[in-house]
This record gives structure tokens, C-alpha cells and sequence, in this order.
């Protein structure tokens, strides 16, 4: 057992969960997801990884991506794979938008999104072995910011809907 992750042994592989607690608020957002991502870096050191481990990262958000990162540099021979759910936009130009008198700005959470993303991507382009993203729109983003068109995965967010009509009634 570690101390502060939770561990189990699914289909051969060992995954460890190292944080659950859920987002009250938008406040201290950023220092909420750095201090999760130290934590899960303390936990790992108490973890040993055989060499040739898969190293998964459910998002490229802080939290989750720092701890696969700090893991994959500790273990050179394993494979880093990363889900990407969203390629955060301009924040500029984003979705969600702020007006103060008149003049267009952007939302803290869309800014620090972007920000965060593009210096997690900077990473990602040298060291992770596969990407996933959830359409093709996202890949073709990643690819003309450098990264190489064999690292990304297009993994469609839908389900198989004749393995749905065999079983509905």
C-alpha cells in the first residue's frame, strides 16, 4: 500500500488514482491543480516502475499531466500516452468572453487553460509517445504545431451502434 494513492491491479496493469477531490470553485483554481500535481510526484517516488511501463495521463491538465511527465522522465524506456479532450482556443477569439466597457477580454480559466496547455504541448512534443484527441480538427491543430502526425490518435468519442442494437430490446 502508499501512502495517499490508491492502488489496483486491472487486466495484469498496476493504476494508481493519487487524487479524487472534486472543484468547489474557480478560486485558487491554478494553485489547486499544482498542488495535486506535487502531491501525485511525492507519492510516485515510494513507486517502483518496471522499465518498459505505459504511462497514461487522462488530460493534459496540470494534475494529471505533471505527475505522467515527472514519471516518464524518471523512466526514460516507458511510453507516455496522453488524452487531449479539448485543444484550447485563443483566448481571445475563445468560446467564453468578458466585456468590461465595451472592450472584449478574455476569462481567467480560458486564459490559464491556453497558457498551460501550450507549455505542456512544448513537452509533450519531445517526450510522449501517443496523444489522443477527439477529432480529426484537434489532430490537424497538433500537427501544425509541430508534433509528428504517428504520435496522434484520433479516438471518436461514440459508440459502436450495431454493438448497441444487438442488445437493445
Amino acid at each position: 500500500s502508499h501512502s495517499g494513492a490508491n492502488r489496483f491491479n486491472v487486466l495484469g496493469f498496476n493504476v494508481y488514482i493519487t487524487g479524487k477531490k472534486y472543484l468547489k470553485s474557480a478560486m485558487g483554481l491554478l494553485f489547486i491543480y499544482l498542488s495535486r500535481a506535487i502531491k501525485s510526484c511525492l507519492i510516485q517516488k515510494k513507486i517502483t516502475c518496471p522499465k518498459r511501463s505505459i504511462i497514461y495521463s487522462s488530460s493534459d491538465l496540470l494534475a494529471d499531466v505533471i505527475p505522467a511527465i515527472y514519471m516518464k522522465l524518471r523512466n526514460n524506456s516507458s511510453t507516455l500516452v496522453v488524452g487531449m479532450h479539448l485543444t484550447a482556443p485563443n483566448p481571445i477569439k475563445g468560446f467564453k468572453k468578458s466585456y468590461i466597457r465595451g472592450f472584449k477580454i478574455p476569462s481567467l480559466s480560458n486564459l490559464y487553460y491556453f497558457v498551460f496547455q501550450r507549455m505542456v504541448l512544448s513537452i509533450l512534443r519531445r517526450i510522449a509517445s501517443l496523444i489522443l484527441v477527439s477529432n480529426g480538427a484537434d489532430r490537424s491543430l497538433l500537427i501544425r504545431k509541430g508534433l509528428k502526425p504517428s504520435n496522434i490518435l484520433v479516438t471518436y468519442g461514440a459508440c459502436d451502434i450495431s454493438s448497441v442494437e444487438s442488445v437493445a430490446v
